[in-house]
């Protein structure tokens, strides 16, 4: 008896299913809008691509519209925020509009269909998905044409250099394709970029241009890929006011520390005060380069670094000079030759035209300390020329510096949004 009861509900169960499949395109609705619904994903399978032989191509033309792009300097990575509008063919998707009241356009969920799977190939976060489109309402027609436009954010690698930081531009390009299917089955076409959208960037200047494609023979058919090119060239005002102004500054400062006499107590004053300087301009500018991702070391890291050393040889050479300028023991004649040549040559007497020696140190309010031991008067000629010697030395240095390691502003700013 059971058996039988049960082998009663199996063909119904079974004969409600068939009913069910053969009526489910002959359902009639107050709603044509449901009936077509009804009618084109009754046997729809948004797995299989739109095509009726293996050997048909699906053409697929895929437009941008750029928002904004931003650039993650310290993990190296681009943000291309921007509208995707995809346009596309499906025959599953395909009906008479005579036969629902005349409706020839539907809106389809871009999830219940098939779409293509257009994603960036150099991907710089490997946690997000970026193959397809996001959740979206598409425009449908009653001969299968398609149009679907989604907001995308494609996360791409971008190699970085911040040689001449912080006047950097960087390169980056976007890497797109299909990433199943090849050519033999999806004819991928880019349309248009849409620049008008693209907002203005206060820390880069953006630049796109040279939309490429290529393609590349595998073994079983060819893949067509896509390259766009993004350029950034960094804002020169923000970098500039922050880190290359400080340098000429110190630079100057640096110089005319050399131009005060050694035995005066602001020289030493100043070149502590100096030198302390550096020190916090390369602790500051450490932590503001993103040089984690850098393929070079920033030019004006080494600008500072080296000036950090110049500063603290001539805080060195400032007390070096005050000791000998005190020294009152007989200078050997070496040093008594070198130093007559030196002052009794046109230009030795030009520098010590304005009578620099001095066996006494003026000092504040108009007093003077003699010195109770007479100084040698070769040791402080000595001096004087050590000190115009550091000074032109110093100075043909700096200008050196200046020329290889201080990065400049471009003469020409990159265009905004040029495509």
């Amino acid at each position: 008896m059971c058996k039988g009861v049960i082998f009663i509900i199996t063909i119904i169960s079974l004969w409600a299913s068939c009913s069910g499949d053969f009526t489910c395109k002959e359902i009639e609705s107050v709603s044509p809008a449901l009936k077509l619904k009804r009618h084109l994903f009754c046997d729809y399978d948004k797995d299989i691509i739109p095509t009726k032989n293996k050997d048909q191509q699906v053409f697929i033309e895929v437009s941008l519209l750029p928002v904004s792009v931003e650039m993650n300097e310290y993990t190296g990575t681009l943000d291309f925020h921007t509208w995707m509008i995809m346009n596309w063919q499906d025959i599953h998707l395909t009906w008479t509009p005579s036969d629902f009241n005349g409706v020839n356009s539907t809106y389809v969920k871009s999830n219940d269909i098939w779409v293509p799977d257009f994603t960036v190939f150099n991907s710089g976060d490997f946690s997000k998905d970026q193959t397809g489109l996001p959740s979206t309402d598409c425009y449908l027609q009653s001969d299968g044409k398609i149009q679907c436009a989604g907001a995308r954010v494609f996360t791409t690698h971008c190699p970085t250099d911040f040689t001449n930081w912080p006047y950097d531009k960087h390169n980056c390009t976007l890497h797109f394709g299909s990433w199943i299917h090849y050519d033999s089955n999806v004819n991928l076409t880019f349309g248009d970029i849409y620049m008008h959208e693209l907002r203005e960037n206060r820390v880069w200047d953006v630049e796109m241009s040279n939309l490429t494609s290529f393609s590349e023979r595998y073994e079983r058919s060819w893949d067509n890929m896509f390259f766009l090119h993004v350029g950034l060239t960094r804002n020169p005002m923000r970098g500039g006011m922050s880190f290359v102004a400080p340098a000429v500054v110190i630079l100057m400062i640096t110089l005319t520390i050399l131009w005060l006499d050694s035995r005066s107590m602001e020289r030493i004053a100043i070149s502590g005060v100096t030198f302390i300087a550096h020190i916090l301009l390369v602790l500051d500018l450490h932590w503001s380069l993103p040089s984690s991702t850098s393929l070079n070391i920033p030019k004006i890291l080494i600008f500072y670094e080296v000036s950090l050393i110049l500063s603290s040889c001539i805080l060195v050479l400032t007390s070096f000079l005050r000791k000998i300028y005190s020294l009152s023991t007989p200078a050997p004649s070496a040093v008594i030759i070198l130093t007559s040549t030196v002052l009794n040559s046109p230009i030795g007497r030009l520098v010590n035209s304005e009578g620099s020696l001095k066996s006494e140190v003026t000092l504040e309010d108009g007093e003077t300390e003699v010195s109770p031991s007479k100084p040698n008067k070769t040791w402080q000629e000595c001096a004087i020329v050590f000190e115009w010697l550091a000074l032109v030395i110093f100075t043909i240095t700096y200008f050196i510096l200046i020329a290889v390691l201080l990065p400049m502003a471009p003469k020409n700013p990159v265009k905004h949004y040029e495509y």
